[in-house]
């Protein structure tokens, strides 16, 4: 049975990376063809993947770790350092780590290759095919949340080592492990502080004895969050970001999942307090109050701009598994007009009133979001409806936003 169950799990594991590399090779494909019809094939050259982080990583991989570059955790730029490869070598890698990593994810939480496919389509992902920390981040996330399902402290420990060594995560996981503690009614105990905490601790203590080595500063990185104007402030409304109203409408869309992430945890500990039923994943719990955590923390240290949220929320694996569930619930007519009238409201947030054509843009985005909960319908014309329009729509903003980074575009 034990030899079964693990041929089982291994013959799923490499269909999902097939799966996995065959949309993302056939992706490139169309961003290939739509380049060459347009002229611009050229674009994909060393010079076209080094903007924005990927910079500051590549100098800390083969120049120095200091100054502004400390607020840039050092994993990734080690690991770039270590592979001695050029900028087409690590994004080799990062594509191949990502895909393991999904596959290896999906296929422990028994994703259906429906809900896989749908959400490699979400446009942050591209992050993961990017001079980027996400997929070591990623990589790293996975053991830990695989650790936690198997309840296998040692895959947990590290997992949540090698995250802190790779984001300054400590700010949100050692909240989200106290809230998940709380939230189960579970004390914790010596030895959950050893697997759960103890690991965020050291990743960071081991940071910033590598900083202090470079810089001579212990405190180097808070030094430097100062130089990015990272501190605990109040947001400034309407939320804003960089890069202009597409990238706005994508990182508010992030911190959409966030408010939605907090709604489900005060839904969950008010079912807790009152009828003593607690949720039985505790990875999706965990990934939920991460999501919560990230945009909250997010909107009160940068003032009301959101940049780069997106990536912090869609290119996770929290964000795989909180979808997953979002995609199981279903949902009433009322639920469904209550939803789209509180959606419009909350664009609001990012200035959805200034103009009219802002607004009607609003209101689109409000119908493309409203599609994703469509998607469980037990109409099964509209379910497929649904799903298929949010996929090719996905797809699209994938390619765009792609093709936007490629062009020295602010995506995040």
């Amino acid at each position: 049975m034990i030899s079964s169950n693990y041929n089982s799990f291994y013959y799923c594991f490499i269909r999902n990376f097939f799966f996995a590399l065959a949309y993302f090779i056939g992706a490139f494909a169309v961003l290939m063809f739509f380049l060459r019809f347009t002229n611009n094939q050229t674009v994909f050259n060393r010079d076209s993947f080094m903007h924005w982080d990927a910079i500051h990583y590549e100098h800390i991989a083969h120049i120095d770790y200091l100054g502004f570059r400390t607020a840039f955790f050092p994993l990734f730029p080690l690991i770039w350092k270590i592979l001695r490869c050029g900028i087409y070598g690590v994004v080799l890698f990062n594509g191949i780590l990502f895909i393991f990593s999904a596959s290896l994810l999906v296929t422990f939480f028994k994703f259906s290759a429906e809900e896989f496919l749908i959400i490699l389509s979400f446009p942050s992902l591209i992050f993961l095919f990017l001079p980027y920390t996400e997929s070591v981040f990623f990589f790293s996330v996975a053991l830990a949340l695989i650790g936690m399902s198997k309840q296998n402290n040692w895959i947990i420990f590290v997992g949540m080592l090698l995250a802190s060594c790779t984001r300054p995560v400590v700010y949100v996981f050692i909240p989200a492990v106290i809230i998940l503690n709380i939230i189960e009614n579970r004390k914790l105990t010596l030895q959950r502080f050893i697997f759960l905490i103890l690991p965020i601790l050291l990743g960071i203590i081991l940071v910033f004895f590598i900083q202090y080595f470079n810089t001579h500063d212990y405190f180097a990185f808070f030094h430097s969050q100062k130089m990015w104007n990272n501190y605990l402030q109040i947001p400034k409304f309407h939320l804003t970001s960089w890069g202009g109203d597409d990238i706005v409408k994508l990182d508010g869309s992030a911190f959409l999942v966030g408010i939605i992430a907090t709604v489900a945890i005060a839904y969950f500990a008010f079912k807790k307090s009152t009828i003593g039923e607690s949720m039985k994943q505790e990875p999706t719990l965990f990934s939920i109050i991460y999501l919560a955590g990230i945009c909250w923390f997010v909107l009160f240290t940068r003032g009301g701009s959101l940049f780069s949220l997106n990536r912090f929320v869609f290119a996770t694996p929290f964000f795989f598994l909180g979808f997953s569930a979002l995609l199981k619930k279903s949902w009433t007519t009322r639920e469904y007009v209550l939803i789209f009238l509180l959606l419009n409201v909350f664009w609001l947030l990012l200035g959805s009133y200034v103009h009219i054509v802002e607004t009607l843009k609003y209101l689109a985005l409000s119908v493309f979001v409203m599609l994703f909960l469509f998607i469980s319908h037990p109409n099964k014309y509209i379910s497929k409806i649904s799903y298929s329009v949010c996929l090719i729509g996905n797809i699209f903003l994938q390619l765009y936003f792609y093709n936007s980074f490629l062009h020295n575009g602010w995506v995040g």
